[in-house]
């Protein structure tokens, strides 16, 4: 296992088997069970690294990508699936895929402990090497209050693996994760993300409430455009015509707090131009991509570093009524923030000659 940098991080964890390394694994999950408490006491930067050091991780990593990635597609083929069983006449099978979809709807669904870590471990066991590293600790509340942050996921790749990663984290475990509506009202996604984590539709209504409410919160800003424009030959974020979270924020005083996942883009190949029409498909709602991963199953992303830095928070004042100009000029605020943040990392991830362009 290569390290990430010259500098060891403080906390490691590979497959080798020593004691130093089993002692660090060790204080890792001792980090993870403390989770909000240690990121709310520590001034420090909190750095996770997993060195994946076996089959037996792989193996973990592609059954819950799998798993993921087929309950994401059956979520928005289920109904067409059941509208084709219908008009062929196999009534049965299509009231059966009619009943799954309306149990995934019912509000008696639990969170069960084994399944949320049966996720979150297998999804950072996919990749060869995973870390996750806070600039600043992100507390979602102090003093008994709740914290008014928003976190912006950059970029959202095919699949938003990165953004995965960060829902199934126990220190964000607070934080309301929002995501396309087409997407958080499709069944099978819908039941697992509630099964597992904190999931909100990203529509306005939505947004203002958890905001009236002072909840933390995070969102990728890019959406489906965003998946669009990705390359893995290039970083791309889709923010020019993104401003509306940050008019939102701007009315209710929240933080930004911007984040990159080095190594996103590079989990799929994807179709490049004809970006009108494209564009066009995701103003209905429907995500215009083209993706291949593994040669073998090109629906599973290439298992290459993923590397998720989260930065330092930008505090926006509270005005009741910001201005198109004032919307304008935090916007390009926060645009430079997610800028800088990856070019001060970007050297330690394989990416110093790289450039962030800004669609």
């Amino acid at each position: 296992a290569r390290p990430l940098t010259a500098e060891q991080p403080p906390f490691a964890v590979t497959g080798e088997g020593s004691e130093a390394e089993l002692a660090k694994l060790a204080k890792l999950a001792e980090l993870e069970k403390r989770g909000e408490e240690s990121m709310a006491s520590d001034n420090k930067k909190f750095e996770y690294l997993i060195t994946n050091g076996g089959i037996g991780g792989q193996l973990w990593g592609v059954c819950t990508t799998t798993f993921f990635l087929n309950v994401w597609i059956a979520s928005f083929a289920g109904p067409a699936v059941m509208v084709g069983l219908a008009v062929a006449g196999k009534m049965k099978a299509a009231g059966g895929v009619a009943a799954a979809i309306g149990a995934a709807y019912l509000p008696i669904w639990p969170r069960p402990k084994w399944l949320h870590w049966f996720m979150q471990q297998g999804g950072i066991r996919y990749f060869r090497n995973s870390s996750l590293l806070y600039e600043e600790p992100f507390q979602t509340s102090a003093g008994g209050k709740t914290n008014k942050k928003l976190l912006g996921v950059h970029p959202h790749g095919m699949f938003c693996l990165g953004w995965g990663i960060l829902f199934a984290r126990h220190e964000l475990d607070q934080v309301n994760f929002c995501f396309s509506t087409a997407l958080y009202n499709s069944p099978f996604f819908r039941l697992l993300t509630k099964c597992t984590g904190n999931p909100q539709p990203a529509d306005k209504k939505t947004f203002l409430k958890l905001m009236q409410e002072e909840k933390p919160m995070a969102v990728i800003p890019g959406g489906f455009e965003e998946a669009t424009v990705t390359s893995e030959t290039k970083h791309r974020l889709y923010l020019k015509k993104r401003k509306g979270f940050v008019k939102y924020a701007l009315q209710n005083g929240y933080t930004l707090v911007p984040s990159y996942c080095f190594g996103e883009s590079r989990t799929y190949s994807n179709l490049q131009g004809f970006w009108k029409f494209r564009m066009w498909l995701n103003g209905l709602g429907l995500p215009a991509i083209v993706p291949f991963g593994r040669w073998w199953f090109p629906l599973l992303p290439r298992n290459s570093d993923m590397h998720i830095v989260v930065g330092k928070g930008l505090q926006l004042p509270t005005l009741a009524t910001p201005s198109k100009e004032q919307v304008d000029e935090w916007h390009g605020q926060y645009v430079e923030e997610v800028t800088a943040l990856f070019d001060r990392h970007k050297a330690n991830y394989g990416c110093e000659k790289d450039v962030l362009e800004i669609w």
